[in-house]
């Protein structure tokens, strides 16, 4: 892929993602307290203040970008997510034949800016043909993570 294609690429991926984002499901997920990923299932929650679940969403991790560092680590690198949630991930180093960058296979942090953050997350929603994305922050702010939704659905309780 030339620099030119690569460009074209990284356009039409933020351009399909921009369009998933207006287009999907919130349910309200901004106005709950909290949101909770569980590793053993897969799903993230949202949460009221009671304790309440409001919406369910299956994802796949992405990554997570340090604000504080600028810099990304691929979930499927990430010693501290279970196995299968890291094995899961290992969809995303696929990108690297499809656009030919070692990016998506480089397991180190790789120090970007969070225009790249939120563009790799495009390829990788477009990759995995998820419905959209979420950017899930740390409780201090200084980490997000970066997760592809693949189904997402308004819920009574947990």
């Amino acid at each position: 892929m030339s620099d030119d294609e690569f460009q074209q690429f990284i356009d039409s991926c933020v351009a399909e993602l921009q369009a998933k984002q207006e287009g999907l499901p919130t349910y309200g997920i901004g106005s709950f307290e909290r949101w909770d990923f569980n590793q053993h299932d897969g799903k993230l929650r949202f949460t009221s203040a009671a304790g309440t679940t409001g919406v369910v969403a299956e994802v796949l991790i992405i990554g997570t970008y340090s604000l504080k560092a600028e810099s990304w680590k691929w979930a499927w690198a990430n010693d501290s997510m279970l196995t299968e949630i890291r094995t899961k991930a290992t969809v995303f180093k696929e990108l690297a034949a499809v656009t030919g960058l070692d990016f998506f296979e480089d397991a180190d942090p790789l120090e970007i800016d969070p225009a790249t953050a939120w563009e790799t997350v495009a390829m990788c929603v477009k990759h995995v043909g998820a419905l959209g994305a979420y950017r899930g922050p740390s409780s201090d702010g200084r980490l997000v993570t970066m997760f592809a939704i693949t189904r997402i659905a308004p819920m009574l309780s947990a």
